[in-house]
């Protein structure tokens, strides 16, 4: 079996956290060993009020992309350059 590794940076948010009319984004890169990279945002999500709950869908999506004989490493939030 193949296995395929990507490293995986992500992070969410949510504008009016904690509200009931709140919107949840996450968005994440996704890069392969062979340096192929592909970024994925996700907006509107709904029932995300929160930003843990962004957060959370941030680091989770990736590994849907992932399966299937793949491995990686995830970091989560915000980084600086």
């Amino acid at each position: 079996m193949s296995h395929t590794q990507y490293r995986v940076f992500c992070d969410g948010g949510c504008l009016g956290n904690g509200a009931p009319q709140a919107q949840g984004f996450a968005s994440y890169l996704l890069e392969s060993r062979t340096g192929q990279r592909q970024i994925v945002r996700l907006s509107n999500l709904p029932g995300v009020t929160a930003n843990n709950k962004a957060g959370y869908v941030a680091l989770i999506a990736p590994w849907s992309t992932c399966a299937g004989g793949s491995s990686g490493q995830a970091r989560a939030g915000a980084t600086t350059a």
